[in-house]
């Protein structure tokens, strides 16, 4: 199964592989001689920063008195991190519902219907 965003789910064997091209293009990682830097900097400089964030796709972690404290990055580059989320929410319900199967923790769909039916006095139409 083809996820967007170069992931792929192959439910025989539940691996998550992905494309060079990791969110069009972008890269995820952090370059540590680029991409960290003071606030004081990022204030200084917002139009070179936002400029860089958006060319690059990264996040810039800037630091206050040398520590890390904060992580910025252009709103495109968030919403590809939070599809991106959900689409690993999505393959873990997947590989478990895999398990599930394989472990015969599963029963037909119209036998849980029926099931549920019964349990709640419910009537099927037509009957």
């Amino acid at each position: 199964m083809e996820i967007s965003a170069g992931l792929t789910i192959d439910l025989d064997c539940p691996n998550i592989k992905s494309n060079a091209n990791l969110a069009q293009g972008t890269q995820s990682m952090i370059h540590l001689s680029e991409d960290i830097h003071s606030l004081s900097d990022f204030k200084r400089q917002t139009g070179k920063f936002t400029a860089r964030l958006k060319k690059s796709g990264r996040p810039a972690v800037l630091t206050i008195n040398g520590r890390a404290e904060l992580v910025v990055q252009d709103a495109a580059s968030y919403q590809r991190l939070l599809e991106l989320a959900v689409q690993a929410e999505m393959l873990e319900f997947l590989r478990k519902s895999q398990e599930d199967m394989e472990a015969g923790r599963t029963v037909p769909a119209i036998q849980a219907l029926e099931r549920l039916a019964k349990k709640h006095k419910l009537n099927r139409k037509g009957k």
